[in-house]
């Protein structure tokens, strides 16, 4: 898993966590948007976030 994955999956735990606390899903749905868009535009995204992409 490369650095911009992971940042990319921690930048989503922290808007889950923001809209647990709020009680506001779209805490969450909103910039998760601009993160799916960022993701897809990573090259092999899919492998990238399978941890047996390498077996």
């Amino acid at each position: 898993m490369t650095a911009q994955i992971k940042n990319i999956i921690d930048q989503l735990e922290t808007y889950i966590k923001k809209a647990e606390e709020t009680g506001d899903k779209y805490d969450f749905i909103d910039p998760a948007y601009e993160v799916i868009d960022e993701l897809e535009k990573i090259e092999n995204n899919v492998t990238q976030l399978n941890p047996y992409s390498n077996c």
